[in-house]
């Protein structure tokens, strides 16, 4: 009798936990609605709890949620409840009760003196890379509120650490599932994590030209600039990793030449061949942009992409179409 009650007692513990219950919340620092708005969106996003109600003039809102959301937002919302007159935050972690697998919470505090162009530069690639659902943005406060896995968590504290400390590499996951472990053994999982700069990008322009060269020539999909620091962060499989530094240095320094000069040719997996074409610097905007319309039309390669500030090309096709390519430039 005494171990039924017992078992009883426990079942009825975890349906009670489980059962979506409601509770309200006061912000105690949010002097503006939008303020009021871009902190309660935060908790919500983090927590995954339901919104119920709101009152910006009151600055409070009523969510529901399980024990272990309510308590992942009662937490995040201390912690980014702040008045501006408060000592620099840190960052911390919490572990939530429960069963779900994303069970860890952390706010990072990011320097207050980037733009929010860049935080949303860096959130973005964060949210993207380590596949974390539950995101939460505090753009004015400079802080990113994240609930994931404790290896989704770790992989996102190292990322926000390398925009400062790179290059740098890291695999992620380090513990993967049958099905990601299938893939890695096919050399299709992209768990491959570097993090670089591009250094002699004179302009924004420049930046986003060779990041969008890196991700057509490659076909990395998780590609991802932070334009202030020109630094990629990019997440690939084993043999993209390799081209996207070959065509990194290459490419990392003073464009144009002063003549025409072709790179040598990488390899890849799949028996393509890569190769860069530099036009001279002399060559105007409106010929070079003629002539590498030509040169496409003529292979038809298909992954190819004229870097018009740098007079360059840069292109990836079969031995035939890249021997036809390089005779077709050197005339």
């Amino acid at each position: 009798m005494h171990r039924f009650l017992l078992l009883a007692l426990t079942f009825a513990a975890l349906v009670s936990a489980q059962t979506p219950e409601d509770r309200t919340l006061r912000i105690q620092n949010a002097p503006t609605p939008a303020d009021f708005t871009e902190l309660s969106l935060s908790v919500l996003s983090v927590s995954g709890t339901q919104a119920v109600s709101s009152d910006a003039e009151a600055r409070q809102f009523t969510i529901r949620g399980t024990d272990a959301q309510l308590q992942a937002a009662q937490w995040v919302l201390t912690e980014l409840d702040r008045p501006a007159s408060a000592a620099p935050p840190v960052t911390k972690r919490l572990t939530l009760n429960g069963k779900d697998e994303a069970n860890t919470v952390s706010v990072f505090y990011l320097s207050p003196a980037i733009s929010a162009q860049s935080f949303n530069e860096l959130q973005t690639a964060i949210r993207t890379m380590t596949d974390i659902r539950y995101v939460g943005p505090a753009v004015q406060r400079r802080a990113l509120a994240l609930r994931g896995t404790a290896e989704q968590v770790e992989f996102a504290t190292w990322l926000l650490a390398q925009p400062s400390a790179q290059p740098a590499s890291y695999v992620f996951p380090q513990r993967p599932d049958a099905k990601e472990q299938a893939l890695m053994e096919r050399g299709l999982f992209d768990n491959q994590v570097r993090v670089f700069r591009y250094a002699n990008a004179p302009s924004v322009q420049v930046f986003n030209e060779f990041q969008t060269l890196l991700r057509t020539i490659s076909d990395i999909r998780r590609v991802y600039p932070y334009v202030e620091q020109r630094t990629i962060f990019l997440r690939a499989t084993p043999d993209q990793v390799p081209l996207a530094l070959w065509l990194t240095a290459q490419l990392d320094k003073k464009l144009p030449t002063e003549s025409k000069v072709v790179s040598e040719a990488y390899s890849t997996a799949d028996g393509d061949l890569v190769r860069i074409f530099h036009f001279a610097g002399a060559t105007a905007q409106d010929a070079f942009r003629e002539r590498a319309t030509a040169l496409r039309t003529a292979t038809g390669i298909r992954r190819f992409y004229p870097f018009e500030s740098a007079r360059t090309i840069a292109a990836r096709g079969t031995p035939a179409q890249i021997a036809q390519l390089e005779a077709l430039f050197q005339q």
